[in-house]
C-alpha cells in the first residue's frame, strides 16, 4: 500500500511539473527495479569534418537501479553515430569517461558498460544505439543537473580525445521529474 501511495504522489508531482512521471519497472527474472524517465535527453556533437549531415548522438537519462532494496543512481548513456567513418578511416570514438558541464561547472565521471549496472535495456531511443554505458551519480549530482539551466557533455576516449555534445532538447523535464520523484520516494521510505 505504501508503494502505491508513493507512486500516486510521484505521478502527481511530476504532472504538476509539466513532465511525464518516471516509470518504475520490475525485472521479474533478475529481481531488479528500474526507476527512469520515459525518454532520455538527446545531446549531439556535429561532425562536419567527417560528413555534412553527420552527427554523433548521446542519449542521457538518470536511472535508479534497485537490487534487493539497495538503490544506486546512474546516468544511462546511449551512444550512436550517423557518420560513415569508413570513407575517412576515422574510428568511432569510444567513451571512457564523461565530463558533465552544468552552468559552466564541470564534473568528471567514469563510465562502465551498462550491463554492469543492470542487465535490462531501459530505453528505446528510436535510433540503434551502439554503446550503452552507466556513470554512477549521487542524488546531489542529480539535483545539480535538475537545477541547471544549461548542460553540455564532453566524452573522453582512451587516448584523452574529447568530444563535446550540446543538448538538443529540453533536458529539464527528464532530470527534474526524476529528481523530484526519487527525492519524494526516499523521504517517504525513511520517515523521520
Amino acid at each position: 500500500m505504501r508503494h502505491a501511495i508513493i507512486l500516486v504522489v510521484t505521478a502527481f508531482v511530476a504532472a504538476c511539473a509539466g513532465a511525464p512521471p518516471p516509470l518504475s519497472e520490475i525485472d521479474a527474472g533478475g529481481g531488479i527495479t528500474h526507476v527512469r524517465p520515459q525518454t532520455p535527453s538527446k545531446f549531439t556533437a556535429m561532425q562536419p569534418g567527417l560528413a555534412v549531415p553527420g552527427a554523433d548522438f548521446l542519449f542521457v537519462a538518470p536511472v535508479g537501479v534497485s537490487r534487493r532494496g539497495a538503490l544506486k543512481h546512474y546516468l544511462w548513456l546511449g551512444a550512436r553515430s550517423t557518420v560513415d567513418r569508413g570513407i575517412t578511416g576515422a574510428k568511432t570514438p569510444t567513451i571512457d569517461a564523461v565530463i558533465l558541464i552544468a552552468d559552466g561547472t564541470p564534473v568528471r565521471l567514469d563510465v562502465e558498460p551498462w550491463e554492469q549496472a543492470s542487465e535490462a535495456e531501459v530505453f528505446d531511443t528510436g535510433l540503434l544505439v551502439t554503446d550503452t554505458l552507466a556513470a554512477r551519480v549521487t542524488m546531489s549530482q542529480l539535483d545539480w543537473l535538475a537545477r541547471a539551466t544549461a548542460i553540455d557533455i564532453v566524452t573522453v576516449d582512451s587516448t584523452g580525445r574529447e568530444t563535446r555534445y550540446a543538448s538538443r532538447d529540453d533536458f529539464k523535464p527528464v532530470f527534474g521529474s526524476f529528481q523530484r520523484a526519487t527525492a519524494l520516494a526516499a523521504s517517504s521510505s525513511n520517515p523521520q
